[in-house]
């Protein structure tokens, strides 16, 4: 899969979670706070965060992964043109 299309594909994933749920994932991933840090954003504890970010994992990949059948699924239907 080429880069730009991996992009894409991560960010419909994304797309499918919630706000709170891309904002856990963006906190740790891509402005790498730490648990403590997320917890303390979120007025929580640091168990809870570890948990939120676990769950929050666990959709994102349920929702990866349904790109990847939507997309079997798609192209088991085409029709192959025969030359």
């Amino acid at each position: 899969m080429a880069t730009k299309e991996a992009q894409e594909k991560v960010q419909r994933a994304l797309a499918k979670l919630t706000e709170r749920q891309r904002k856990l994932l963006m906190w740790k991933y891509v402005e790498g706070y730490t648990h403590a840090e997320i917890a303390q954003r979120l007025g929580i504890t640091e168990q809870s965060a570890w948990q939120s970010l676990h769950r929050a994992r666990e959709a994102f990949k349920q929702a990866y992964e349904a790109l990847d059948e939507d997309e079997a699924t798609k192209t088991r239907g085409r029709k192959v043109k025969k030359g």
